[in-house]
């Protein structure tokens, strides 16, 4: 049995008011995080509040309908991937790059960044569509400029399914390259680009999840809900260094801990991570922000 930590936040919601400035309210809320894999909960659909019509507000990991996922074309180029910080604690994606769409509030997680880092895949003249933490996986939304901060970003993780294998890159450099536990037959890993969500270091060190778990943008796509949260995937450490290389998990993906420790060090919010069954997979049109 895995000890949940809970650990609390304030999130507040915003939403655009006529004149285009932001108002907003604030709730508490909390992130459940456990070993294998990594449930992100609110505190419940009572706690939601109101907010014009013009504003969805969903619990992270609800599935999000008629929005679009990113195309394979616009997996960021490798060293040049763009990450869009909020310049507010909370910050609302759109379907759409205009203010009347639907929109989703999006806030900072409680991690050792202490902000929300969004990794950047398409502009459309003065807005920015990121990659959005929230079901489906690979879904993306538009967020204006004026309300992020932009940043070139040339850290990269790629893990390749067939070999158990996470390379971790500075560029074109590789840093490390090591094997991993992943997901089993009936729990597999899922497929995709994702991104750093938040990283959460643990307070015991000796449970499978190691010293530091980083959660990524994506969820199981078997376990709809686990132990109360939306089954969110992470990377993160183990206590069981005799099964890297296998596929144990229930979809997160295991490594020793010495190179977890490294990576959430190093890597910013918003860091591109692409998992593939086999590297021919990765597409090779790539998409690149035109300032960079």
């Amino acid at each position: 049995m895995i000890k949940a930590i809970r650990v609390s936040y304030k999130k507040k919601i915003l939403s655009p008011s006529r004149s285009g400035h932001f108002r907003g309210s604030t709730l508490l809320s909390s992130v459940l995080l456990l070993g294998l894999l990594i449930p992100s909960a609110s505190s419940g659909a009572a706690s939601i509040k109101s907010v014009p019509p013009t504003t969805q507000v969903r619990k992270a990991g609800d599935a999000l309908e008629g929005w679009s996922t990113v195309s394979p074309t616009h997996w960021p180029t490798r060293g040049k991937a763009v990450i869009a910080k909020p310049l507010a604690t909370s910050v609302t994606v759109y379907s759409l790059p205009e203010f009347g769409a639907p929109g989703v509030t999006l806030t900072a997680y409680q991690t050792v960044f202490g902000k929300v880092g969004l990794m950047v895949t398409d502009v459309s003249g003065d807005w920015v569509q990121v990659l959005v933490p929230a079901r489906p996986n690979g879904l993306v939304g538009w967020i204006h400029s004026r309300n992020v901060k932009l940043s070139v970003n040339r850290q990269s993780i790629v893990i390749e399914l067939s070999t158990n294998t996470l390379t971790y890159r500075d560029g074109d450099k590789v840093v490390f390259s090591r094997k991993v536990s992943t997901g089993t037959g009936d729990t597999p890993t899922p497929k995709g680009l994702f991104a750093v969500k938040e990283v959460v270091p643990q307070k015991d060190k000796n449970t499978v999840v190691g010293p530091v778990a980083i959660g990524l943008t994506g969820f199981s796509e078997v376990l709809q809900e686990y132990a109360g949260g939306q089954g969110t995937v992470a990377i993160h450490g183990t206590n069981t260094p005799g099964k890297l290389g296998q596929r144990v998990s229930h979809g997160c993906i295991r490594l020793p801990n010495v190179d977890i420790q490294l990576i959430a060090k190093q890597v910013p919010l918003g860091t591109p991570v692409e998992i593939v069954q086999e590297l021919k997979d990765l597409p090779k049109k790539r998409w690149t922000h035109p300032n960079v």
